[in-house]
C-alpha cells in the first residue's frame, strides 16, 4: 500500500493497483488505490497477452502506453474502475532477483501521455522495492510457520519442509538438507552450513546475486539446526526418563527379589541337609540299594543346582556394583560361559583395546552371553559372531554380528518388547532384558538386518 502511494505521488498518476502473481499462476489484486473510485475491477487476471497487465507479466518488460484507445493496446484494455475513463497507463513487471515475475506495478491517468521514461525509470525503482517487501514478507512467513510445527512434528517433517519453503523462496529447481553423515551429492549452486550438523543446499539457482539467497538460507538453515537440536534433546530426556524408570522399577523388584531369594533359600536350602540327615541314618540301607542311593544323591544335586540359578538369576535384579570394567574381558567371560557345539565360533576384533566403562562385569557378560545365545540358536550351532569394537563422540560401540538368517525390518522394532513371543534368552527374557540390562548401565542397544542373512546388535556405552 506504502509503495504504490509513493508511486501515485512521484508520478502524478491518479489512479494504480498491485496484482501479485498466484500459486495458480493468475494476477490476484495485492493493493488499489485512486481518487473516488466507485467500482474498481479487482477480480483475478489470467497471466495471457489478452491484458495489458499479463502481457507485462507474460513479458516480464515494463510498458509505457500514451493512449490506451490506439490500438493494439485498445483490445487489451482492462479499467480499472467501471465509472472511471483512463488515457494512458504506465506498467512495470516485479521481477525477483532470480528473474521471475512476482507481479505488476500499474499507473492510470485519465490524461493522454501522462507519463514518460523518467516516470517509467522511477516506476520500476519502486517496483524493486515492492519485491523486497514481497520476499521478506515470505521469508517472515516461512520462520513462522516453522516456529509453529517446530516442537510438534517430527525432525524429518520439519526439515522437510524448510527445504521445500528454500526451493520456494530463492527460485530454485530443488533444494535439501544433508546431514554431515550423509554421504556427499551432486555439487549444489548453493549451500549454507547448519552448524556443524549438516547443510542446506539448493540446486538449479537461476538468480546471479546470491546475497538475499544466502540470507534465506542462513534463516531456514538456523530453523533446521533448532529442529535437530530439539531432536536430539528429546532423544536424550527419553532416555533419561527410560534409565530412571529402569532404575526404579528394578529398585523395587530388588527388593522382591531378595525377600525371594530368602525364602527359596529356607524352603529349597533344607533338601540338601534333609539328604545328609537320611543318608546318615540309613546308610545300611542304602549300601544294599543302590537305585535308592543314587535318587537321593541326584534329589541333592537338582536342589543345590536350583538354588544356585535361582541366585544367580535373581541376583542381576539386584543393584549392580558399578566399577570401571574391560569390555574385552566381560566379552571373553562370555565367549567362556557360552555352552554351543565347536561348529559355532566367536570372534573378537579390537576390543581388548577399548576403554573402560563404568557397568557391573556380571550384568555386561550377561548382555553379550545373551546375544551370543540367541546367534548360536538362530545359525543351528553352525555359525559365527564377529564382535568388533570402537570408540565415537564419548561412547564405544561394540557390533555384534551373526551369520544367521537375519531379521525382518517390521520386526526389528519387536524383538525388543517384553511380549515378544520369539526364542527368550538365557534369562527367559530374551532381547527384553537384553535392552533392559543396557539401559540400567546407561547405554543403548540397536539392530540392523536386511531380513535375509544376517544380524548386527549394536551395544552402545559411555566410556569412563
Amino acid at each position: 500500500d506504502a509503495i504504490l502511494q509513493m508511486a501515485l505521488d512521484v508520478t502524478g498518476a491518479r489512479y494504480g493497483i498491485v496484482r501479485l502473481l498466484s500459486p495458480e499462476a493468475t494476477l490476484v489484486t495485492g493493493s488499489v488505490a485512486g481518487e473516488n473510485l466507485q467500482r474498481p475491477l479487482i477480480e483475478a487476471l489470467a497471466l495471457t497477452d489478452e491484458t495489458i497487465t499479463g502481457w507485462v507479466a507474460s513479458h516480464a518488460q515494463p510498458l509505457c502506453i500514451a493512449d490506451v484507445r490506439e490500438p493494439p493496446w485498445n483490445s487489451r484494455y482492462y479499467p480499472l474502475d467501471r465509472d472511471r475513463e483512463m488515457r494512458s497507463e504506465l506498467a512495470v513487471p516485479l521481477v525477483g532477483g532470480g528473474g521471475q515475475v512476482e507481479g505488476v506495478l500499474n499507473l492510470e491517468s485519465p490524461r493522454v501521455g501522462a507519463f514518460g521514461e523518467g516516470d517509467r525509470l522511477l516506476l520500476q525503482a519502486l517496483a524493486t522495492q515492492a519485491v523486497i517487501a514481497i520476499q521478506e514478507a515470505r521469508l517472515l512467513d516461512a520462520l513462522q510457520d516453522s516456529a509453529e510445527h517446530l516442537l510438534s512434528w517430527p525432525c524429518d517433517r520439519v526439515l522437510d519442509r524448510l527445504a521445500d519453503l528454500a526451493r520456494d523462496l530463492v527460485g530454485a529447481r530443488a533444494a535439501c538438507i544433508r546431514t554431515a553423515d550423509a554421504a556427499p551429492g551432486a555439487k549444489p549452486d548453493l549451500e549454507v552450513p547448519i552448524r556443524t550438523l549438516g547443510t542446506l543446499e539448493v540446486y538449479g539457482l537461476a538468480r546471479a546475486d546470491a546475497e538475499w539467497d544466502r540470507k534465506v538460507l542462513g534463516c531456514l538453515a538456523h530453523m533446521a539446526a533448532l529442529a535437530m537440536d530439539n531432536e536430539h534433546r528429546q532423544r536424550l530426556l527419553q532416555h533419561t526418563l527410560e534409565q530412571r524408570t529402569v532404575a526404579e522399577t528394578f529398585a523395587a523388584v530388588g527388593d522382591v527379589a531378595a525377600n525371594l531369594l530368602h525364602q527359596l533359600n529356607n524352603k529349597l536350602g533344607i533338601i540338601p541337609l534333609r539328604v545328609q540327615g537320611i543318608e546318615d541314618k540309613h546308610a545300611d540301607v542304602l549300601a544294599g540299594n543302590a537305585w535308592l542311593a543314587r535318587q537321593l544323591a541326584e534329589i541333592r544335586k537338582s536342589a543345590q543346582e536350583a538354588m544356585a540359578a535361582v541366585r544367580d538369576n535373581l541376583s542381576l535384579l539386584r543393584p549392580g556394583q558399578h566399577a570401571p570394567v574391560g569390555l574385552g574381558d566381560c566379552i571373553e567371560q562370555a565367549r567362556r560361559m557360552l555352552s554351543v557345539p565347536s561348529t559355532f565360533t566367536v570372534e573378537l576384533h579390537d576390543v581388548h583395546a577399548l576403554p573402560k566403562v563404568n557397568a557391573d562385569a556380571r550384568s555386561l557378560s550377561m548382555v553379550f552371553l545373551n546375544l551370543f545365545d540367541n546367534a548360536a540358536t538362530a545359525t543351528a550351532g553352525a555359525g559365527q559372531v564377529e564382535v568388533h569394537g570402537r570408540c565415537r563422540d564419548g561412547h564405544v560401540l561394540v557390533a555384534v554380528s551373526d551369520s544367521g538368517p537375519g531379521i525382518s525390518r517390521d520386526l526389528q522394532d519387536r524383538i525388543f518388547e517384553h511380549s515378544w513371543s520369539g526364542r527368550s534368552g538365557k534369562l527367559g527374557f530374551g532381547l527384553w532384558w537384553v535392552r533392559t540390562l543396557m539401559t540400567r548401565l546407561g547405554g543403548d542397544i540397536t539392530v540392523d538386518s536386511d531380513g535375509r542373512r544376517g544380524t548386527t546388535f549394536l551395544l552402545s556405552l559411555p566410556h569412563v
